[in-house]
């Protein structure tokens, strides 16, 4: 019995254990006589105990109630992939697009003409040369080179980037703002001519082309 309570007391500890089986062994330990010297049969009755003790242990290992509380199982599903959503620009940085997406792939001098030619203030060729490859850093622009020439493509087309950067932000205004930017989103629809509101309705069925 004294061995039953102590395997209870150390069950959680496997250093318990190990001090049980000493204690077992010191208390069965007896001093060898002259008469009837030590055989085995006290080594047996260890290898006995220890065993029983083991299966004992197991047992009530087994039938312990888990500490934490059970709970549905939840199936994993991988998450589909954000859409790849391209950055803002500034605003030299728009009217250079909006330049390139008019003449398609466009070289810096071409570009330069374009931007002296409808604005009054006038751009060197090095502001304009940085900028582009900028855009083509930011993934906006595909630069090909010929022969000392680079020339410069739009990734996007003016539609699917003003849609996908219309999406995100639109987005992002209702994670940070919720009901509000809803609200804001209906007073404006209503602001609208019917005409346009419902030309508008239409597009949002169809979704994005």
């Amino acid at each position: 019995m004294e061995n039953i309570l102590l395997s209870l007391a150390f069950l959680a500890c496997p250093v318990g254990m190990g001090l049980m089986m000493w204690f077992m062994a010191k208390g069965n330990r007896k001093e060898p006589s002259a008469a009837q010297p030590p055989g085995n049969s006290s080594v047996e009755q260890l290898r006995e105990e220890h065993s029983r003790l083991a299966t004992e242990i197991e047992r009530l290992e087994a039938s312990r109630p888990s500490p934490w509380p059970a709970g549905p199982k939840l199936a994993c599903r991988a998450m589909p992939p954000e859409p790849h959503v391209p950055p803002g620009l500034h605003e030299f940085e728009s009217t250079l697009m909006e330049i390139v997406w008019e003449l398609g792939e466009s070289n810096v001098r071409a570009v330069l003409d374009e931007i002296n030619e409808r604005s009054d203030k006038e751009r060197k060729y090095t502001t304009v040369m940085t900028t582009m490859a900028r855009l083509e850093r930011k993934g906006l622009l595909v630069r090909r080179r010929q022969g000392k020439t680079d020339y410069y493509t739009p990734v996007h087309t003016r539609e699917q980037y003003l849609e996908t950067r219309a999406r995100a932000e639109v987005g992002a205004l209702i994670e940070n703002y919720g009901e509000a930017a809803l609200v804001h989103f209906a007073r404006q629809m209503d602001q609208l001519d019917p005409k346009r509101r419902e030309q508008l309705r239409r597009l949002a069925r169809r979704g994005p082309s």
